[in-house]
């Protein structure tokens, strides 16, 4: 072969090396997300092969963390919570009312167990493995979300509820903060009220259970339930 024609060949290779590169990557992504056995659903789920922090399973108290593998490992319980005592610290979470977490998107899981709790009798059974593998134990969680009422503030109204996406909430004042967390916790959207009512949407979340907390200068003067369907 002539010096150009050899010349023209490599430059061909490297060109086309990164693509190669790619190629052979893609098979470890695809490893990744051959983890769970449902589709995607709502938000992005977690990578099997990275640890994470899962946050607050609503008012249980109980706060996990994920570790590569999808697995939850109890990391806190907060203090004054129906879970606190029950659990200890590195128990491995491995169902939730009868079903296995294994192969789930356990944020799409917890938050529709959440959701059940809150429609029926505020219960939420979960079943635990302890960090070591040898002991399983089940533990009954019962959420008292009366709880969440006694701050409802009468001359606030928050409807429709149920709704589709749009919340009106009448009786505020100019300068109230609105806040919207999702039944895990998680902040949705929070504005500043302008006047005697606020129209919040949220159209872009998923069906489920969602709280609306209404404070005037840092004190909560309303706190609601509201469900999207």
């Amino acid at each position: 072969m002539n010096k150009p024609a050899s010349l023209a060949l490599t430059t061909l290779l490297l060109c086309f090396a990164p693509s190669v590169a790619r190629l052979h990557a893609a098979p470890a992504a695809a490893a990744g997300e051959a983890y769970y056995t449902e589709a995607p659903m709502f938000q992005s789920r977690p990578d099997p092969t990275r640890e994470r922090y899962f946050g607050g399973i609503g008012t249980t108290g109980l706060k996990p963390r994920i570790y590569p593998g999808v697995v939850l490992k109890v990391e806190e319980m907060a203090p004054g919570s129906p879970s606190e005592g029950k659990f200890a610290k590195g128990e491995i979470l491995t169902g939730i009312n009868g079903t296995a977490l294994k192969g789930l998107n356990p944020f799409v899981a917890m938050g529709n167990a959440l959701t059940k709790a809150e429609a029926t009798d505020g219960r939420m059974v979960f079943e635990v493995t302890s960090a070591d593998g040898k002991i399983v134990n089940t533990y009954t969680i019962e959420m008292d979300y009366t709880l969440v009422d006694q701050f409802g503030n009468a001359l606030i109204g928050v409807y429709p509820n149920p709704t589709e996406g749009v919340v009106n909430i009448s009786g505020v004042k100019s300068g109230n903060m609105i806040r919207v967390h999702n039944v895990l916790g998680a902040p949705v959207l929070s504005r500043v009220a302008g006047s005697s009512i606020e129209t919040v949407s949220i159209d872009n979340q998923p069906n489920g259970l969602y709280f609306i907390t209404v404070s005037d200068a840092g004190k909560v003067i309303g706190n609601f339930k509201v469900v999207k369907k």
